[in-house]
């Protein structure tokens, strides 16, 4: 999947549903940065796209953080 921009909240396509409906877990992302900054090109593992210490933070500011999510690949 290619890398989608950041909406500015958790993305549907990062969560995962029981066959309810129900929200049962978060998909891991890779990220790519204001700065730059690729998780995926560096090497690192997935980031929790919810659920994890520290949280991931979907909000973008204005002007945007260089440590704030510019795009995402969900894995």
């Amino acid at each position: 999947m290619p890398h989608l921009p950041n909406p500015g909240h958790l993305p549907d396509d990062c969560l995962v549903h029981d066959e309810h409906g129900n929200v049962t877990g978060h998909r891991g992302i890779h990220v790519r940065l204001f700065n730059g900054w690729d998780s995926k090109a560096s090497g690192n593992a997935p980031w929790p796209s919810a659920g994890g210490r520290p949280p991931t933070v979907w909000t973008i500011s204005r002007p945007p953080h260089p440590f704030e999510i510019r795009e995402f690949e969900v894995m």
